[in-house]
């Protein structure tokens, strides 16, 4: 292929990608510059539901719309753990199984529990991890994880 061809298919290239891209930045959507409407966000409320066994759900904490460009969060601080009904913790403690699968980089969480276990004060920090199947429930209760040792965490391999 001469110089000149190749010259003439460079600018054709060059061409058509700068049509592409601008017809791409056409096409995206506009930012609005509205906040979220607040009939999005949960309504605040003092009602408790009551179960048909006369139990009352956790605590409804009220929520505040949020602000225009600031985040809501939503965490331990946003209710009150102590409404939780003792029944209930325990039923999760002993029904609750938390599966944790990961590919080499996601490794740091395993990491990290072993070290509380090793270097914390069980059973504050117990966790126990097995190869390929949930371990058996622990007294005192655990974290547990099954590890299949893999590069991904399929259930079809």
């Amino acid at each position: 292929m001469s110089h000149y061809k190749l010259f003439r298919l460079t600018i054709a290239i060059a061409l058509l990608l700068s049509f592409f891209l601008m017809a791409c930045s056409a096409l995206a959507p506009e930012p609005s510059p509205e906040p979220p409407a607040e009939s999005l966000l949960p309504a605040a409320t003092d009602f408790v539901p009551e179960t048909s066994s006369g139990e009352s759900h956790p605590t409804v904490v009220r929520m505040q719309p949020a602000s225009a460009g600031t985040a809501i969060i939503i965490d331990h601080t946003t209710t009150d753990i102590t409404a939780i009904p003792a029944n209930w913790l325990e039923a999760a403690k002993q029904n609750v199984v938390w599966l944790y699968g990961h590919t080499s980089h996601g490794s740091q969480l395993v990491t990290g529990a072993n070290y509380l276990n090793e270097h914390g004060s069980p059973p504050t920090y117990n966790f126990v991890v097995e190869w390929g199947t949930v371990p058996a429930q622990l007294d005192p209760l655990a974290m547990r994880l099954a590890n299949d040792d893999g590069w991904s965490w399929d259930p079809g391999e």
